[in-house]
């Protein structure tokens, strides 16, 4: 944004979403003036978002949004608000009664807001109304943020966890955050692992050895993995080989097994990749799965062994997965396989996921992409097998 002047005149009072991004929110003019302004207009307005990464924005911007009375959904990811007042963050969050979602990202140096606030946080969190989907953000890799509201402890059900300049491959990584969070956050059933936007030039990678703390402690129903994954010789298994929840079962908190799992398209430059080969890890050990999103190695890599992997499943019967969806990133720099590559792997599919609905493209845009092209005619070949098993299975019976 960059012309306020216009703004209230742009918008009526039939608007129901409205999302703000950019170096224009940093103007004094449109947080003080041109914002207010607008707001005596939003009569409709259901669902608003203001994103801001970098310094520069004011807290006056925050003051318009209780007025808001029938917001269903609030995303404020304003981290760098050096006069933020937790005050005006509770009342916003207090006197929004139909507010149905909320993401907060509010920050403060040291990750320390103050013992006045702490205070206020702690007395104040009987007073505000619990919110289906609450989503909050980390900063402090080495345990929770003490910028996050107290008040919401209880009731937020998704945290984001962004990296630190420390990195993300000590074993104990999680240890304090796993423990804070297990003991203070009963509705937490998603967290996602991303990149720090002021560390974009240097991006670390994550080791797989620091996730099997976090998913035995916590009952989680979803992990998001944003950034490179150094896999090791043992793969993929680290990540889905977890056992059940001791220290859960120990707690108040609901058994539950992981349903989606989304790891980054790519490792990093000098770690090796997945193969398709851990797929077969995946099925043997990620019982209640529905979900997988993840990149492999060119699978030409891979094809000669799909036959002889097929023939040993057959045998074995260790498909009893319950995935639903697949979505892939595949790097093509070779030809495709032959018609026989694209039976067997089609084949070893439809063996290790009975149930899989559907092969997917890793992102939208990968739609127009050579792999994609390759793994539609292995997808199509698959759905032909289970066809096949499915009408011999009724013929049986």
């Amino acid at each position: 944004m960059r012309d306020f002047a216009g703004l209230p005149a742009m918008i009526t009072s039939n608007l129901e979403a409205l999302s703000m991004s950019g170096d224009g929110l940093s103007n004094i003019m449109f947080s003080r003036y041109y914002l207010p302004l607008a707001t005596r207009q939003f009569e409709a307005l259901k669902r608003l978002s203001i994103k801001h990464d970098y310094p520069g924005i004011d807290a006056s911007i925050l003051n318009s949004i209780q007025h808001l009375r029938r917001l269903e959904s609030l995303d404020l990811q304003i981290p760098n608000v050096p006069n933020l007042n937790h005050r005006t963050v509770f009342e916003i969050i207090q006197s929004l009664h139909q507010l149905q979602e909320l993401t907060l990202d509010i920050h403060f140096n040291q990750h320390v807001p103050g013992a006045p606030y702490n205070s206020l946080w702690r007395r104040e969190a009987s007073a505000v109304q619990l919110r289906p989907s609450v989503h909050l953000f980390n900063r402090n890799a080495t345990g929770l943020c003490g910028c996050i509201p107290q008040f919401l402890l209880a009731s937020f059900t998704r945290l984001t966890v962004l990296d630190s300049d420390t990195g993300l491959n000590r074993a104990s990584l999680f240890e304090n955050l796993v423990r804070r969070l297990s003991e203070q956050a009963p509705n937490l059933t998603r967290i996602d692992i991303i990149p720090n936007p002021a560390s974009a030039s240097h991006i670390n990678s994550l080791d797989p050895s620091v996730l099997p703390n976090l998913l035995n402690a916590l009952p989680l129903l979803e992990l998001n993995i944003a950034i490179p994954v150094q896999y090791g010789t043992e793969g993929i298994r680290p990540i889905v080989n977890y056992g059940p929840s001791t220290s859960a079962r120990r707690s108040n908190h609901p058994a539950r097994r992981l349903r989606k799992l989304y790891l980054p398209r790519h490792t990093s430059r000098d770690n090796r990749a997945l193969t398709v080969d851990s797929l077969v890890d995946i099925a043997k050990s990620s019982i209640g799965l529905e979900h997988l999103s993840l990149g492999l190695m060119p699978t030409y890599k891979s094809s000669l062994e799909f036959g002889s992997s097929v023939s040993g499943l057959k045998a074995s019967k260790v498909a009893c997965t319950t995935l639903q969806t697949l979505s892939i990133f595949d790097i093509r720099h070779q030809a495709p396989f032959s018609l026989r590559g694209h039976r067997d792997l089609a084949g070893l599919l439809d063996i290790l996921f009975p149930n899989l609905e559907a092969i997917l493209p890793n992102e939208e845009s990968d739609y127009e992409q050579p792999y994609w092209y390759w793994w539609m005619e292995v997808d199509y070949v698959r759905k032909m097998f289970q066809a096949l098993r499915m009408y011999r299975s009724s013929c049986i019976c």
